[in-house]
C-alpha cells in the first residue's frame, strides 16, 4: 500500500511540475466561424493567431493550424496535422475540452500527412475550436484539478474493446462515432465526478467502437466460414455472435452516452464490406488471437469487472460481456478445432508461433469496473499457457 501511495505522489507531483512548466496555460475553446472578423489582406496581420492554434474542420478534413492569418474570405497558416473525416464524423461540438488528438481518436479520424503553408476558404469551414493563451491567474486554479486527470489520463490507457476486431487485410478497423441516438440501448448511472465521467465517457466509447466493429467482423466469419465448406453448427455459432454483438454495442453506447451527457452511436463502416482472399490458414490464426486469447481475456477482464464495479448497472453490462465473450472464446477454439482437422500439419505449425501474450491497454479505476493490469498480466499468462497446452495436446492426438 505505501508503494502505491508513494507512486500516486510521484505521478501527481511529476504532472503538476510539467503543467506549471508550460510557458503558458492553454485550453480549446469553440468558435463560431463568423466569430473570426475575416478582414482584408491589407489588415491581415502575423500576430492575428500568433503562438495559437485553430482547429478547423472543413467537409472532408481537419486542420490543425499553427499562428494562422485571417484574410478576406480565407485562413492562411501553417498546417502542422491533417486528417480526412467523413459526414458522418465530424461534428465536435459535443466533445467540449478535448484537443485535437483526443477528438481524432473519439471520432476516428484517419492522420494523413500535412499540407504545410494553405488557405482555408471560409465557405469550406464547418466548425473550428481555437486553442488561447489564459493568464496566470488562471492557471493556479486549474494545476490541481488538471494534474489528478493527467494522472488518471496516464493510468487509463486507450481501452482495446472486449469485442472481436474486424480486420480488412490483417489491419484493425475502427468504427467512426456519430451522434446516434438508434444504437443507445438507455441507462441510468450512479452519479461520478465530472473528471471521472470524461475519462469513462472516452473509455466506454472506445469499448462501443469496438463491439460494433465486432458485428461486422462475426458476419464477415460467418460468410467467410461457409465459403470454406464449414459445418452449419459454426455458421449459426458465428451469427448467434454477431447478434449478441449489436446487443453488446447499444448496451456501451448507452453507458458512454450517459456519461458523456449526449447521444454517441456508431456511424457508417464501409469496411464491413472489404472482404480478403478466403484463408484456412488466416481464419485459424485470428480465431486463436482475436477469439481463443483475445475474447478469452476479455470475459475474464469483464468478470472480474462486475465483481469490483460499485454501481449496478454497470456490473449488469460487464456480466452479460464476461458471459457472452466467454462464449464467442470457446465458439473460436471449434473454429481452430475444425482449422486442425481440414488443415492439419500447417495449421497446427502456423498455431503454434501465433501463441503469445498481447497484453491490452488496462484502465485501473476497479470501483467503474476497470481492471488493472496488474491483475491482468497473470490472466494473460495462464490463457496463453492453457493455449500452448490445448494445442500441443491436439498435436499428440492427432500424432497418435
Amino acid at each position: 500500500m505505501m508503494q502505491v501511495r508513494l507512486k500516486v505522489a510521484i505521478w501527481s507531483l511529476l504532472c503538476l511540475v510539467i503543467i506549471f512548466s508550460a510557458s503558458a496555460c492553454k485550453s480549446w475553446h469553440v468558435r463560431s466561424v463568423d466569430d473570426l472578423e475575416f478582414v482584408s489582406d491589407v489588415e491581415s496581420r502575423d500576430e492575428d493567431f500568433e503562438g495559437e492554434d485553430l482547429l478547423v474542420v472543413t467537409t472532408d478534413r481537419a486542420f490543425l493550424m499553427h499562428t494562422a492569418r485571417r484574410r478576406a474570405t480565407a485562413l492562411a497558416g501553417n498546417n502542422v496535422k491533417l486528417w480526412k473525416v467523413s459526414p458522418h464524423n465530424r461534428d465536435i461540438t459535443a466533445l467540449d475540452d478535448l484537443s485535437p488528438e483526443e477528438i481524432a481518436r473519439v471520432l476516428g479520424w484517419e492522420t494523413t500527412p500535412p499540407v504545410g503553408m494553405i488557405e482555408i476558404q471560409k465557405a469550406a469551414i464547418v466548425s473550428m475550436r481555437r486553442q488561447e493563451n489564459d493568464t496566470a491567474s488562471i492557471i493556479v486554479p486549474l494545476a490541481v484539478p488538471t494534474g489528478i486527470l493527467l494522472f488518471i489520463g496516464m493510468m487509463v490507457v486507450a481501452s482495446a474493446g472486449s469485442g472481436r476486431p474486424l480486420r480488412v487485410r490483417g489491419r484493425r478497423c475502427v468504427t467512426p462515432i456519430a451522434s446516434n441516438s438508434e444504437w443507445i440501448d438507455p441507462i441510468e448511472l450512479a452519479a461520478v465526478s465530472l473528471d471521472e465521467r470524461r475519462v469513462l465517457g472516452a473509455i466506454w466509447t472506445r469499448e462501443a467502437q469496438a463491439e460494433h466493429a465486432a458485428v461486422a467482423a462475426f458476419s464477415k466469419l460467418s460468410l467467410e466460414l461457409i465459403a470454406l465448406g464449414a459445418p452449419p453448427e459454426l455458421v449459426l455459432r458465428a451469427n448467434r455472435a454477431a447478434m449478441q454483438e449489436v446487443q453488446h454495442a447499444r448496451l456501451c453506447f448507452g453507458v458512454a452516452s450517459a456519461y458523456t451527457g449526449h447521444p454517441i452511436g456508431p456511424g457508417p463502416l464501409p469496411e464491413a464490406l472489404a472482404g480478403d482472399t478466403v484463408d484456412l490458414v488466416r481464419i485459424a490464426r485470428e480465431a486463436l488471437i482475436d477469439g481463443c486469447l483475445g475474447e478469452g481475456l476479455a470475459a475474464e477482464i469483464a468478470r472480474v469487472g462486475a465483481e469490483t464495479a460499485t454501481d449496478p448497472a454497470i456490473a449488469r453490462v460487464m456480466r452479460i460481456q464476461a458471459r457472452e465473450e466467454a462464449q464467442h472464446a470457446e465458439f473460436a477454439w471449434a473454429i481452430v478445432d475444425w482449422c486442425l482437422l481440414i488443415g492439419g500439419a500447417r495449421i497446427r505449425k502456423t498455431l503454434f508461433a501465433a501463441v503469445r501474450g498481447e497484453m491490452p491497454p488496462c484502465d485501473d479505476m476497479p470501483q467503474h469496473g476497470r481492471v488493472p493490469r496488474r491483475v491482468v498480466e497473470p490472466m494473460l499468462d495462464t490463457l496463453v499457457a492453457e493455449a500452448r497446452e490445448r494445442l500441443a495436446h491436439q498435436a499428440g492426438a492427432a500424432a497418435a
